[in-house]
């Protein structure tokens, strides 16, 4: 994808000057590559169906609640993306 684009990019209702693919920390890059892992590894790719599978052992109150937050808005705004999508 390229850097700039003419008119910017707009995603999740945000507007970019930069692809933010190229302006966005690592950190923030690798927990929605995370998240996209542990989708797929429910066994229904990014449908999401199958078991949960959590990013670290134990049970949902042993994750990370800002990792556990944003998962949750992920699967939101996956789910708004699809044709007959809910709004949040």
């Amino acid at each position: 994808m390229p850097r700039s684009v003419e008119g910017g990019w707009e995603i999740g209702g945000f507007a970019f000057a930069e692809n933010p693919r190229f302006t966005c920390p690592r950190w923030a890059l690798a927990l929605v590559e995370t998240w996209a892992r542990l989708r797929s590894a429910r066994g229904g790719g990014m449908h999401g169906m199958g078991p949960q599978v959590l990013p670290r052992g134990g049970g949902y109150l042993d994750q990370p609640a800002l990792a556990m937050e944003a998962f949750e808005m992920f699967d939101r705004w996956l789910e708004e993306g699809r044709p007959g999508g809910r709004e949040a």
